[in-house]
């Protein structure tokens, strides 16, 4: 028995029909901008892994779209990354959820629909996935150089 209650109604006839729009994916330029200098901390200093963090912040192409409350937001994610350096690892939910907000994450980058236009797409090509860059092997290639045999057809496809 499949489901129960009446059949759904034909999608002609049906009330919300209309595709929900998300808007168009944004190519961003490159980053041309020398990264500002971290603020000054009340005592210490900012860790290597907090100043390369800052630098790579700066550096990615998301940092041209940044209006100056989200280069406010920036350096609060500067003290709160130092914090979790630091070894405040309640933190580290905050940091990353932060870090997808401003687009610093390939999940977040995708949710503000930006992209990197330099980023090579992935290709499908009978069954496998090979990058246009040629940075990834096709698994049938990998299989016939390491093993000398050519893999038969896939029985699963």
């Amino acid at each position: 028995m499949a489901g129960r209650g009446p059949a759904p109604k034909d999608a002609s006839v049906r009330r919300n029909r209309v595709p929900k729009l998300r808007g168009d994916w944004v190519d961003l330029p490159a980053a041309t901008e020398p990264a500002p200098r971290l603020p000054r901390l009340s005592r210490g200093t900012w860790s290597a892994r907090s100043k390369a963090a800052w630098a790579s912040w700066w550096a990615d192409p998301v940092s041209t779209q940044w209006t100056p409350a989200d280069r406010g937001a920036v350096v609060e994610l500067a003290f709160l990354h130092g914090a979790l350096v630091d070894g405040r690892m309640a933190l580290a939910a905050e940091v990353r959820q932060r870090m997808d907000i401003l687009g610093l994450t390939q999940k977040g980058k995708r949710d503000l629909r930006w992209r990197v236009p330099s980023e090579a797409p992935a290709q499908e090509t009978d069954g496998t996935v090979t990058v246009t860059d040629g940075t990834v092997t096709a698994i049938n290639e990998y299989r016939r150089a390491v093993s000398g045999v050519t893999p038969g057809p896939d029985p699963s496809g």
